[in-house]
């Protein structure tokens, strides 16, 4: 595997690449609300403190996708890592519906597309998500649910999904979806014909936020839906929706709250501008980590499930050491082994100082994107 690190750095790794102070610790806090495992996370406006967080980062590693005429990629939407292989999914890439999902192996090596353009029977047009059950890779994209081999090849097509979709996840025979805002963020279970069984709706609000961040969290065969427009996370348990993670705002106005006395798109749409933007929401058996924004600010929440912690952050903290600014970049993912994933071009590269000290693979400005994975530790562990 093509990954380079450098623990001689490690003391000023933070100060310089996520360049952030400990604003707080505190306990996340489990409530007995009759659904199993709620956890309920502070989410504030936080200012920078005088406490480097030097050992939040283990060590920094990266890792360069290969180019080739087939894997020019434009911008990382999603990307997951399965077995030895790496899944992308490509926005901006050689096809004419703008999305395709790209094969690596671990040594960023480019090995194949799965299905190809277009809208016939055994073709995809703009993924949404993708899943892997049963040694294949089942893809939704905007016309319907298909089976692949790992090699691309077409299987079959499972069923029809012609409706906006966020991700889904198979359940035994059945799968689950997870619709945006039209409709309005429901989850339904379907048979493997496409039939719906069953319809969840836990955003019941009289006026529906329209969101671009939605998305589904798998772990340890857990599966758990959010919305960037609302409070609460929820999980599917024996066949049915639990609320799982529920933000309690602390000292400024949520656009949630806002949104249930929304009587008209107006109001809706000051509170969806005024109030809170979760921006990225990730997790795993240990770790929870976000990004939320207000207005240009952004704050970070990392929360440690185990030790019950939670450590605040903010966009515009400086390190005093090097004066340097937390570095905004959204990850696309957070590893199973508490690794946190970026995609930085050939420009974003050569102009992060904190990066330049490091022993960076070589690429060219016309290359794939480089992984840039920060390995997370948690305080005292």
């Amino acid at each position: 595997m093509k990954i380079h690190t450098n623990n001689g750095k490690l003391n000023r790794l933070v100060n310089v690449l996520f360049a952030v102070f400990l604003i707080g610790c505190q306990s996340g806090t489990e409530s007995d609300t009759g659904s199993p495992g709620i956890i309920t996370l502070d989410i504030k406006v936080v200012e920078a403190g005088n406490n480097p967080l030097d050992e939040i980062v283990s060590h920094v590693s990266f890792l360069k996708l290969e180019t080739t005429e087939e894997s020019l990629i434009g911008r990382i939407a999603n990307l997951q890592f399965h077995n030895d292989d790496i899944f992308v999914l490509n926005e901006g890439g050689n096809g004419p519906n703008l999305t395709e999902l790209l094969r690596y192996n671990k040594q960023g090596q480019f090995l194949n597309k799965i299905g190809c353009d277009g809208r016939g029977p055994e073709e995809i047009i703009n993924p949404r998500d993708f899943i892997f059950t049963d040694g294949y890779i089942d893809v939704w994209s905007m016309l319907n649910i298909s089976r692949f081999t790992l090699e691309g090849r077409f299987v079959e097509k499972v069923f029809n999904a012609h409706v906006p979709g966020s991700g889904f996840i198979k359940s035994g025979n059945d799968y689950l979806l997870f619709h945006g805002p039209a409709p309005s963020h429901i989850f339904t279970k379907r048979n493997p014909k496409g039939d719906v069984i069953e319809s969840f709706k836990p955003y019941n609000y009289q006026v529906e936020m329209a969101t671009e961040g939605d998305g589904v969290i798998r772990f340890d065969n857990a599966i758990k839906f959010y919305s960037s427009s609302y409070d609460t996370v929820f999980s599917y348990i024996d066949d049915k929706i639990y609320p799982s993670v529920v933000f309690k705002y602390v000292n400024f106005d949520s656009p949630f709250e806002a949104a249930k006395t929304a009587t008209n798109a107006y109001d809706l749409f000051k509170a969806s501008t005024a109030g809170l933007k979760i921006i990225k929401y990730f997790e795993n058996r240990d770790l929870i980590f976000m990004i939320y924004s207000l207005k240009r600010d952004r704050f970070y929440l990392l929360y440690d499930k185990i030790g019950k912690r939670s450590y605040y952050f903010t966009g515009f903290s400086k390190s005093m050491k090097h004066e340097m600014a937390f570095n905004s970049k959204v990850p696309v993912c957070l590893t199973d082994d508490k690794k946190l994933v970026f995609s930085y071009n050939y420009r974003e590269l050569t102009n992060d100082l904190f990066l330049q000290s490091f022993q960076i693979p070589k690429m060219a400005p016309e290359d794939n994107p480089m992984l840039v994975m920060y390995s997370l530790q948690i305080p005292g562990k």
